[in-house]
């Protein structure tokens, strides 16, 4: 009898055993996403959880070119200069717009950037990266020269950051009032916890980028089911151990009357 016990509370334990809870999601689930090489260029690996931001190349190169020309024309010599080098410098201007990348993960900015030097005949590139827990303030700009053509800029200013000069410049964005909506909002939710194999370690809390819903981790309809399954997994338990109960009384109670000694 003890035998059968063990082997009936074995049972019960394997049988009892949960569901295993395959949750994950995707911090920035609805941005657009950087191709692997772009990914390598900023330094980050390939399954990094991120949102690429887009830019205006276009009217980033025009705004560019002329800021450049207002900026030569307030200087003495500097009007001839540009007749003589505007084919170089918009080509320039060109370049630099196209060459920007730039993403937002779960706990930095990055941004890489390239243009010519001495005169078209040196490219330089540049790559920089703020932790988002170091960012005290994205301004909103918009200039005259900018308003011309349409587009704005967001400063990134930290603790650090120089009077007048921002810790980094985005212009040209897209959407850029909500861009720097969502990088405040993952910015003060720094550290919040995701389940996508534990890349965050902070303190649980909801992804600010994702549409608000009951169940941020997964689906109700997905929950549901799984909870049904468990209880109906529960049902068929409790059901074996009925059956194997009243078999044993039965058992026993055939024992009992083919040995008078044990009654």
């Amino acid at each position: 009898m003890s035998e059968l016990k063990e082997k009936l509370i074995s049972n019960e334990a394997n049988m009892a055993q949960k569901l295993p809870l395959q949750v994950e999601y995707d911090t920035f689930a609805d941005g657009e996403k950087l191709l692997v090489g772009d990914l390598q260029e900023l330094g980050l690996e390939e399954d990094t959880n991120h949102m690429k931001i887009e830019f205006d190349n276009d009217k980033s190169a025009k705004y560019c070119f002329c800021r450049v020309f207002l900026i030569m024309l307030s200087t003495v010599y500097g009007l001839p200069v540009f007749l003589l080098t505007f084919p170089c410098i918009w080509y320039n201007t060109k370049v630099w717009a196209k060459s920007r990348l730039a993403a937002v993960t779960d706990n930095k900015l990055v941004m890489k950037e390239g243009y010519y030097g001495c005169c078209c005949c040196c490219y330089n590139e540049k790559t920089k990266s703020v932790p988002l827990d170091k960012i005290t303030d994205l301004k909103l700009e918009q200039g005259c020269i900018q308003k011309c053509y349409n587009i704005q800029g967001i400063a990134v200013e930290t603790a650090s950051s120089m009077e007048g000069k921002p810790e980094m410049g985005l212009v040209g964005l897209y959407k850029p009032r909500a861009v720097r909506s969502m990088i405040l909002k993952v910015r003060d939710n720094h550290g919040f916890g995701t389940l996508n194999g534990g890349k965050n370690n902070g303190t649980p809390g909801a992804n600010p980028l994702l549409p608000q819903s009951p169940m941020a981790v997964m689906e109700t309809k997905q929950l549901e089911d799984l909870v049904t399954q468990q209880h109906q997994t529960m049902i068929e338990i409790k059901d074996v151990l009925e059956d194997m109960k009243t078999a044993l009384v039965s058992m026993d109670q055939k024992m009992s009357g083919n040995n008078p000694d044990l009654q």
